[in-house]
């Protein structure tokens, strides 16, 4: 931020960090970019845009969830804690089937 202040020049940081000077620079041009797009949009501007598209993301993965159902035999690797733990955090449905036969 120094050099944002007129504290410190890209040479100065460069030395202190052993890094070049165009390294300096080239970040110090993403910082202002940055900042300028910052300036330029409004956060609420910028929700109501991808609002749309959210809503309708939400709702497609809400309707495939309904549809999909695990299915496996009984195995060991299926009716872990862990497997039935992470199938029933991601919402979905778990069946079992007869062994050898995932049909």
């Amino acid at each position: 931020m120094d050099i944002f202040k007129g504290r410190a020049t890209a040479a100065e940081l460069a030395r202190q960090n052993d890094l070049t000077v165009s390294d300096i620079e080239g970040w110090i041009d993403e910082a202002q970019h940055s900042m300028e797009n910052g300036f330029r949009a409004r956060p609420k501007d910028v929700r109501e845009q991808y609002e749309p598209e959210s809503r309708e993301a939400k709702e497609a993965l809400g309707r495939v969830q309904q549809l999909l159902a695990l299915r496996s035999d009984n195995g060991l690797v299926f009716s872990s804690s862990h497997y039935t733990g992470t199938v029933k955090a991601y919402g979905l449905t778990q069946e079992s089937t007869t062994p050898y036969t995932p049909e």
